[in-house]
């Protein structure tokens, strides 16, 4: 089994996307039982709250459902996860600065797997920025393939 945990600042727009997209080409190819994936926020802020209403309407509209529930990244994460996903270089930075020596993870950044344009961060849309959401979304479906593919050759 392979596993993904999709990480954001607030574990509420970016991080939840990533992760119901994924799981929804997850089960559209029919890999449930080999694919494990979450996500998880650097901040306390959302701690128990499903993802923004904003990102669930975006989500929805393109017939994907956003299961989480915010939650903060641990250091047991960087052993239980094979990939740690980070959105942006701000949390780059963060996950870089408490990885454990040992940690088993690997840290691929989101921006890495999108190819058809050059993005170095994926922008959080929480407040407000016109299309934000939409345009993440975009994101997360092109990214989200990309690294179902490659998760596809590991199985």
């Amino acid at each position: 089994m392979k596993s993904v945990l999709f990480v954001c600042l607030g574990n509420i727009c970016r991080s939840p996307a990533g992760e119901g997209v994924l799981l929804n080409y997850i089960q559209r190819d029919g890999l449930g039982e080999q694919i494990k994936v979450d996500s998880c926020g650097l901040g306390s802020w959302h701690i128990g709250k499903g993802a923004d209403i904003r990102m669930k309407e975006e989500a929805e509209s393109r017939q994907i459902d956003l299961p989480s529930t915010a939650r903060v990244i641990t250091i047991d994460d960087f052993y239980n996860f094979d990939y740690m996903i980070p959105m942006d270089h701000k949390n780059i930075s963060h996950i870089e600065g408490i990885w454990p020596k040992d940690a088993t993870a690997t840290l691929l950044p989101f921006c890495d797997l999108i190819s058809s344009h050059k993005v170095e961060n994926v922008p959080d849309p929480y407040f407000g920025v016109e299309n934000g959401f939409e345009y993440v979304m975009d994101l997360m479906e092109e990214g989200c393939e990309e690294l179902l593919t490659k998760i596809k050759k590991e199985l």
